[in-house]
């Protein structure tokens, strides 16, 4: 009962099949699956059928939870309550499949929509093929492409099909395929790349340790006429790190700061790792107090442990506890090999200094 509000007089009252639906809905959209699904379980006792997009609004915040079997669960109960689906409890149901990459079972939907009632559309095909591509399916996603390329129409290929195609190839390590696709998706499928199609390739290069081939497809984007966003720079910086080209990364990086895309934490790590894997400890210290100063972002787990890594395996000690005490300042708990590098710490800096105690 809110404070200052008047009581209402007489038997209580019932909510409303609207009130639910509002309800649930506002639930959903928040990310509150559990409570979602509560409240719909309310509206049935009550009395109340919850019609499809109030269905469609429950799955899909199980489907965004991951929560697959719920999502499916709630498609039976709507067969039982006599409500036929639409295409926002098929994409609900898609989507939970994308989230646990279950190919298989995506398909599965794909095949019954027709018994729906509802004609799959290049959209539903999609979420398909990202299910698929997670899965490492690669053979089944070039089926399902070769079958939206004969249908043609609603279900033809776009610019996210043909990047979740690079999504395959890259996940399948075959980087030469994922450049091929991007050199000739405009000639061959009338779609020109964009900004993921080249992040796509800059990744597969970058794992595949292709740290020339990532350099000139992030340079190369001015003449496609597209702009880097974060995910470029923090790709090519991983890339040029990998390869030790510490100055390459820093020239990137740089690059990105004059840009006018607002640099994350993760631009910030992979510059860091790029320092790192070069040994400029003094660099990736400066870069740490970057991040808070001068973009006020907040240092991760993920920074504490590239840095912290690097200085132990320096042998600079006292580094390695002031980061220690810097991450633990911000609320982050050490893991496991972080507290051993920590103990190996204190008891190097024991033997040098020949005292018997130490603390952090």
């Amino acid at each position: 009962q809110p404070k200052n509000m008047p009581r209402l007089k007489g038997a209580p009252v019932v909510p409303s099949a609207m009130c639910f639906r509002d309800v649930i809905k506002a639930l959903a959209a928040a990310g509150e699956a559990q409570k979602a699904v509560s409240v719909l379980d309310q509206m049935t006792k009550a009395g109340h059928t919850p019609d499809a997009s109030t269905f469609a609004a429950a799955m899909r915040a199980c489907a965004v939870r991951g929560r697959i079997d719920d999502t499916f669960s709630l498609l039976d109960r709507m067969r039982k309550a006599g409500v036929q689906p639409d295409f926002a409890n098929a994409a609900a149901l898609l989507l939970a499949c994308d989230r646990r990459a279950e190919g298989v079972r995506a398909i599965e939907v794909l095949r019954s929509m027709p018994e729906m009632g509802l004609s799959p559309t290049t959209l539903t095909y999609n979420m398909v093929l990202s299910a698929n591509a997670k899965a490492g399916r690669l053979e089944t996603v070039q089926e399902l492409l070769a079958e939206m390329e004969e249908a043609g129409g609603a279900k033809a290929p776009d610019i996210v099909t043909v990047n979740t195609l690079l999504d395959a190839y890259k996940r399948a390590h075959r980087y030469e395929d994922v450049l091929e696709i991007l050199v000739n998706m405009e000639t061959e499928r009338g779609i020109s790349p964009d900004v993921v199609s080249v992040n796509t390739a800059i990744k597969a290069c970058k794992d595949e340790d292709r740290f020339d081939i990532a350099l000139q497809l992030y340079e190369g984007m001015p003449s496609r006429g597209l702009e880097p966003d974060s995910v470029t720079y923090t790709e090519t910086i991983a890339a040029c790190g990998r390869a030790g080209s510490y100055d390459k990364a820093m020239e990137v990086l740089e690059a990105a700061r004059a840009s006018a895309v607002p640099l994350n934490t993760f631009v910030y790590n992979a510059a860091i790792g790029a320092a790192a894997a070069c040994e400029q400890s003094e660099k990736a210290l400066e870069l740490i107090k970057e991040m808070r100063a001068g973009a006020g972002l907040s240092p991760d787990i993920v920074t504490f442990t590239t840095v912290m890594t690097m200085c132990t395996r320096k042998e600079e000690w006292e580094a390695v506890l002031f980061l220690a005490a810097e991450a633990e300042a911000s609320g982050l708990a050490l893991n496991k090999p972080l507290v051993n590098q920590v103990q190996r710490a204190r008891a190097e800096l024991l033997k040098q200094s020949g005292r018997k105690e130490a603390s952090v």
